[in-house]
């Protein structure tokens, strides 16, 4: 049979440390306009920004072989700053609607 001996100065600690990460984690989120807000903006930035650029390097490359591919590389480039923009300005259209 083992014989379990908690330390009661390891209990406090952790008890410590588990209010101290809850609490941290409470006050240091910032507050969002609307749920989803964290996801979109991680969107925006990983994901929609470097197809932006990928876009235009590989339309780049393209136009030295096909020049007509240079049109759909700018269009793709400009497409993704379009939705970049609006995930980046989504809270203030978003207060804009809900004002009337």
């Amino acid at each position: 049979m083992s014989k379990c001996n908690h330390n009661p100065r390891g209990i406090a600690t952790s008890g410590v440390l588990f209010i101290a990460i809850t609490l941290g984690v409470g006050i240091g989120t910032p507050a969002y306009a609307f749920a989803g807000q964290e996801l979109l903006m991680w969107a925006g930035d990983n994901i929609i920004f470097p197809l932006g650029i990928v876009a235009v390097i590989v339309s780049l490359a393209a136009a030295l072989f096909r020049p007509d591919m240079l049109k759909n590389g700018i269009w793709a480039a400009v497409i993704c700053a379009i939705i970049y923009f609006l995930i980046r300005s989504a809270p203030s259209l978003q207060s804009a609607i809900q004002a009337g």
